[in-house]
């Protein structure tokens, strides 16, 4: 859901094409995430793998909301 928030204010197009293209490009990001998890060799690898991306992304996605469109 970050990545879709992320990407819908980042991208310089219509609102409406930045939405779909965001939601899209977060299916990308959600089965890379699936594929990092069952190939890690263990569950601290396969947790700081998917936590890590999703605080960062989190984070922006939140910047976002805070500060607005810049």
């Amino acid at each position: 859901m970050a990545t879709a928030i992320c990407l819908s204010y980042g991208l310089p197009m219509r609102r409406a094409d930045a939405v779909l293209t965001g939601v899209l490009a977060s299916f990308v990001v959600y089965i890379a995430a699936v594929l990092w998890a069952f190939a890690a060799r263990n569950t601290a690898h396969a947790w700081l793998g998917i936590a890590v991306p999703a605080v960062v992304a989190g984070g922006m996605a939140w910047a976002i909301g805070w500060f607005g469109a810049l």
